[in-house]
């Protein structure tokens, strides 16, 4: 079962950001199914087994790290072309995500923390209260200026 499931009230009404925000649930469904998978009995299996999972693990982080940048971007692009007022305190709260999943991803790849369940209720709490809290607030601006 997926850890974040994508529903219609996510919906910002400008298909690429909602594809966008699919792909992003997607990319968190998948490193948590690897977590889940590494946490499992490892008694059973080999250590490439283990190392693989780890390595796919670490891919998949540097994927959320890099598709989070690359989503942003679209973001506040549409804002700069739209002249949207929002966009100056919307790219800061960007800015802070961008900031504390490299330092999760920094020290993941280096040992220092191990991906938990309080990490993967963090980043699905910011995902889905950016998405109907933050995001939910340009839609009605952006679609008055014909983007959907």
């Amino acid at each position: 079962m997926a850890f974040i499931t994508w529903s219609n009230e996510y919906s910002v009404n400008i298909k690429e950001i909602d594809r966008q925000h699919q792909f992003l649930i997607n990319i968190v469904n998948k490193m948590h199914e690897l977590v889940m998978a590494d946490a499992g009995d490892s008694a059973n299996r080999s250590e490439s087994d283990i190392k693989r999972i780890r390595s796919d693990i670490r891919r998949v982080f540097a994927k959320l790290a890099d598709y989070t940048n690359y989503h942003f971007r679209t973001e506040e692009e549409l804002f700069k072309t739209h002249n949207y007022p929002g966009f100056q305190v919307h790219k800061r709260q960007h800015n802070e995500l961008v900031l504390q999943v490299l330092e999760l991803q920094r020290r993941f790849l280096k040992n220092e923390v191990s991906i938990t369940q309080e990490i993967f209720d963090f980043l699905k709490e910011w995902l889905i209260n950016h998405i109907l809290v933050s995001d939910k607030e340009y839609t009605v601006f952006l679609n008055a200026k014909g983007v959907f």
